[in-house]
């Protein structure tokens, strides 16, 4: 077996997920003993997951890691 990556990183995760979907990328849903999507993104501790498959039917993901450091830099610039 052979696994691919791409890691892409991406500043709107909801953006990229609606723009495949405008393409007619059906999303995966899952409900198993620890993972659970909900509105096809599970959310892992500190990381939003969202499965799709791509034409030849190859399971596929992106990812966004909710980094704290990140959150707390944008709310100090838009503090005065």
């Amino acid at each position: 077996m052979i696994v691919y990556g791409l890691i892409l990183y991406l500043q709107t995760f909801r953006f990229l997920a609606c723009g495949l979907k405008t393409v007619g990328v059906v999303f995966e849903n899952y409900d198993l003993h620890g993972l659970k999507t909900v509105n096809h993104v599970c959310v892992f501790g500190a990381e939003k997951t969202a499965w799709f498959k791509d034409l030849k039917e190859t399971s596929c993901a992106f990812t966004k890691t909710l980094r704290e450091d990140m959150r707390k830099k944008k709310s100090s610039s838009t503090s005065p």
